[in-house]
């Protein structure tokens, strides 16, 4: 007589139909978002090009220190997230050139500058408005109230010091040879910095803007000052630009000789035109 004998499974036994795909944990990290990858790109792009054009209208030229604001601003955004919510990239910079500027000041390295040194040479860049730094936000409020907006001094005293005075503290004193500063990034800004016709702003026009250091030594030149100079005098400049008939300086390959090509308006060709016309029939 034979037995009946049960099989019993293992416990450690896996089933014959699971997977080993089941079994084993996917540990492959996600590729990051190519649109978050090109935003922040421009973010950074952004950011390093406005603190070297603020550093070097204020008159802080000294890399290290540069690096120093850079990492300061750079832990802000990484680490202080919500200092950015509902505010301006310039309200942040501002904040972190005056905190470093102040921490990293000695008697013999006069680096500190104040609020309205900041703020004066921030009104002279293009396209500055002065609503960045007259209308900070300091209290988002809730439904029954309103936010509290403020000048960036309050933003500064009431918000960013609380955030970031911690971090900023080690600049100095026995931790300052401690802290490891973030390299300033590459690319756009510092090709822009060795370009000596400064930033291109038409692809039809050889337009550049640079900052201006120099005073023109010319006596033939237009000049326009934002909200200061007449409409008359952007309108010469336009026409110079886009009407003129003039001479197109062009150096000969090989050589140093410059030649003239001449260039001409639609009413000069139309009536270069009528005169051949006229040649021809007049043969």
């Amino acid at each position: 007589q034979t037995n009946n004998v049960k099989q019993e499974v293992s416990p450690s036994t896996s089933p014959p139909h699971a997977s080993s795909s089941e079994s084993t944990p996917n540990t492959t990290p996600k590729k990051a978002n190519n649109s978050l990858i090109l935003f922040f790109r421009k973010f950074y792009s952004l950011a390093v090009v406005r603190m070297n054009d603020l550093c070097t209208r204020l008159g802080l030229i000294d890399e290290e220190l540069k690096r120093k604001i850079w990492t300061c601003l750079e832990y802000s955004v990484m680490h202080q997230t919500q200092l950015m919510r509902d505010r301006h990239l310039d309200q942040i910079l501002m904040c972190a050139v005056y905190v470093i500027c102040r921490v990293s000041n000695t008697a013999t390295n006069q680096v500190e500058r104040t609020f309205a040194d900041i703020m004066k040479c921030y009104r002279q860049r293009p396209l500055a408005d002065s609503h960045v730094y007259r209308s900070v936000l300091i209290n988002r409020g809730n439904e029954e109230e309103s936010p509290e907006r403020g000048d960036l001094i309050n933003f500064y005293n009431k918000v960013y010091v609380k955030c970031m005075q911690t971090f900023a503290l080690r600049f100095t004193g026995k931790h300052r040879d401690e802290c490891s500063l973030s390299p300033l990034p590459a690319g756009r800004a510092g090709r822009a910095g060795r370009s000596p016709g400064g930033q291109r702003v038409s692809e039809r026009h050889q337009l550049y803007v640079k900052p201006l250091t120099t005073p023109p030594n010319h006596q033939h030149h237009l000049t326009y000052r934002f909200s200061r100079s007449p409409a008359k005098d952007l309108h010469a400049i336009n026409n110079m630009v886009s009407c003129e008939v003039g001479g197109i300086k062009r150096a000969v390959e090989g050589s140093d000789v410059v030649v003239k090509r001449a260039r001409y308006t639609a009413a000069g060709v139309a009536r270069k035109l009528q005169g051949l016309v006229s040649d021809r029939q007049a043969v």
